[in-house]
């Protein structure tokens, strides 16, 4: 057995490098620490806000106006907020809220209001004319919050995505929203024909929806449909009424409603219902192939401008052409 002295002879040569693995180790330590400090420092220090607005029109009013507003609190602690303005330019100040009593925003926390047209604007009892300059691009605008620690100039912008802008960039993106028509009868999608509108013995009002393939199936329980009451409207309310009439039926009709006229009416116009089928692409189609596609189509445009010798112009056509025989034809 080696004795204490000999063993810290033995492995005296390591301990420099054993020191500095420990005071890496110790440094790194201390370096996370400072850094989680500084953050939660900046965390709960200060005042950060991001803000959007969206500017809109109406046929209904003359002015340009705030449609809605949203702020974001990016701090881990509360900001009161006694008003939201719209600075416009550098001098005009349009009030959007003057909260009655102030409005706590918390950590982390979101406002969002929406507001409806405006009559006009005013600077005391003197109307004024802000068109122009809430119209004009080139005039800045931000959100200003009066809050407990002074005048909040917004300067963060809340950023928003949206497919359809990058469609109308030109990328390989296509926006789709949901049509749905607006009545009080509820909604239905493309399958439903009818909805019949009846009070039960109980005295509740309910609404069948009924589908053309509805025919001996039971969508009531004391009788079953057939083809010709369900190819009309009136037929509909005819079959039924006699199911009443014949005591079959202890419900009382009160109306039978064409669903398909009613989407026609609603959501049709516009609108074709010959609907294409969309397939599905994946990374190198929706990435590689489309960046190809467009950088194809700004060399024709670059070559098929209008350039000074008519000659040139029919041979930057013609090699145009061939460009986009070869290869849109090879990533079709």
């Amino acid at each position: 057995m080696l004795s204490d002295l000999e063993l810290l002879i033995e492995y005296l040569p390591f301990m420099p490098l054993v020191t500095f693995v420990v005071s890496i180790i110790g440094l790194t330590v201390a370096l996370v620490a400072l850094t989680v400090a500084i953050i939660n420092v900046r965390r709960k220090s200060g005042m950060s806000v991001k803000g959007r607005v969206s500017i809109s029109n109406s046929a209904y009013a003359e002015d340009d106006y705030v449609s809605n507003i949203t702020i974001e609190n990016c701090k881990d602690k509360a900001v009161i907020i006694f008003e939201i303005y719209l600075m416009v330019g550098r001098n005009y100040y349009i009030e959007l809220e003057s909260f009655s009593e102030p409005n706590i925003l918390k950590a982390y926390e979101s406002y969002v209001a929406r507001y409806s047209p405006v009559e006009f604007y005013a600077s005391g009892m003197k109307p004024v004319d802000l068109n122009d300059l809430i119209k004009d691009s080139k005039v800045k605008k931000r959100i200003v919050l009066s809050t407990s620690q002074g005048r909040y100039v917004v300067k963060d912008w809340i950023k928003k995505w949206d497919p359809v802008i990058e469609q109308l960039h030109g990328k390989m993106t296509l926006g789709i929203h949901p049509v749905r028509y607006d009545n009080k009868l509820g909604h239905y999608g493309l399958n439903i024909k009818y909805a019949v509108k009846l009070i039960n013995e109980d005295g509740k009002n309910i609404i069948k929806p009924i589908r053309l393939i509805d025919i001996d199936r039971p969508r009531f329980d004391e009788f079953r449909l057939t083809k010709s009451a369900l190819s009309s409207k009136d037929n509909l309310a005819e079959f039924i009424n006699s199911k009443i009439d014949e005591g079959i039926a202890k419900f009382t009709l009160v109306e039978v409603i064409d669903i398909e006229a009613v989407r026609l009416e609603s959501i049709n116009n516009g609108y074709s219902f010959n609907r294409q089928t969309l397939q599905y692409y994946g990374w190198f189609e929706h990435v590689v192939n489309w960046r190809l596609k467009n950088l194809l189509a700004k060399l024709i445009l670059r070559l098929t401008k209008v350039d000074k010798g008519t000659y040139k112009k029919v041979g930057n056509v013609v090699v145009a052409a061939i460009l986009t025989m070869l290869i849109g034809g090879f990533f079709k």
